[in-house]
């Protein structure tokens, strides 16, 4: 793209084959859905 030609191996494809998240005040993604959905508030004191 800018003329100047690459050194070292060609790039090859990644897969992303899990996701690890913390959901405010859910415990898995579907209930945090469904607290976005129903406005519902996460909001707490941050723990200790």
């Amino acid at each position: 793209m800018n003329g100047i030609p690459r050194s070292g191996p060609a790039p090859e494809d990644v897969a992303v084959i899990g996701l690890g998240c913390l959901y405010p005040g859910a415990p898995d993604v579907g209930t945090f859905w469904r607290n976005i959905v129903s406005k519902a508030s996460a909001i707490t004191d941050p723990p200790p």
